[in-house]
């Protein structure tokens, strides 16, 4: 792609405005590729083509049974030509894209449910699987919590979100000795102060006279 003794001059001026952009290479490959056999339908150059050419472009990549995501790859190369190293904004509004169908991902039914159960080797990993299946978690949810998951800032940002005033945040040792994260915040700077335990003095006018 670097070579420029055997690429056109266009070519060479996409290349570098994808560069000059840090294109990722795949992508760049890519979006050369999709110029390619743009210009061999049009069997000419891409810069003459003409609106009315795109859309028929477009048109003969669904009839030739091209998938909507390998279509949609290959509008975003030509797109990428026309409105960045053509500067034809003409051309680039004929471009249009197809949404792409979301798939459902398969539900087990009660019967398979059953026998995944069954199928568990320990008490522990069965009571796992119907805790993770109740719960509705995805097979990376359930592989387990780690120690970072229990981390009193956490609790604490949820608090937060949740529950916006500072009286109802939870006071904890664990915040303040961890607390380099927390200097500044309004959780900190608002915390209710501590109670002690011990009974306070009686005002004045109460005090019994001494002796």
């Amino acid at each position: 792609m670097s070579d420029t003794k055997t690429v056109s001059p266009l070519r060479q001026r996409m290349i570098e405005d994808m560069a000059a952009r840090k294109l990722n290479p795949h992508t760049q490959r890519g979006h050369i590729s999709s110029c390619k056999r743009f210009a061999a339908w049009l069997k000419r150059s891409p810069d003459t083509a003409t609106p009315d050419e795109v859309r028929r472009f477009q048109l003969h990549l669904i009839e030739s049974g091209a998938s909507i995501c390998n279509r949609n790859r290959i509008m975003t190369g030509v797109r990428f030509l026309f409105r960045v190293t053509l500067r034809r904004h003409d051309l680039a509004a004929q471009v249009w894209h197809i949404k792409e169908p979301q798939k459902l991902p398969p539900v087990l039914s009660p019967e398979e449910v059953k026998r995944v159960l069954i199928m568990a080797t320990s008490l522990q990993a069965r009571a796992m699987l119907t805790l993770a299946y109740g719960c509705g978690l995805r097979a990376g949810d359930s592989r387990g919590p780690t120690s970072r998951d229990f981390m009193p800032w956490r609790f604490l940002d949820a608090c937060q979100l949740s529950v916006p005033r500072p009286s109802l945040l939870p006071a904890s040792k664990n915040l303040h000795r961890s607390g380099n994260h927390l200097r500044g915040s309004p959780a900190r700077r608002h915390r209710a102060p501590r109670r002690s335990c011990e009974p306070a003095d009686p005002p004045p006018h109460t005090r019994e006279p001494s002796g």
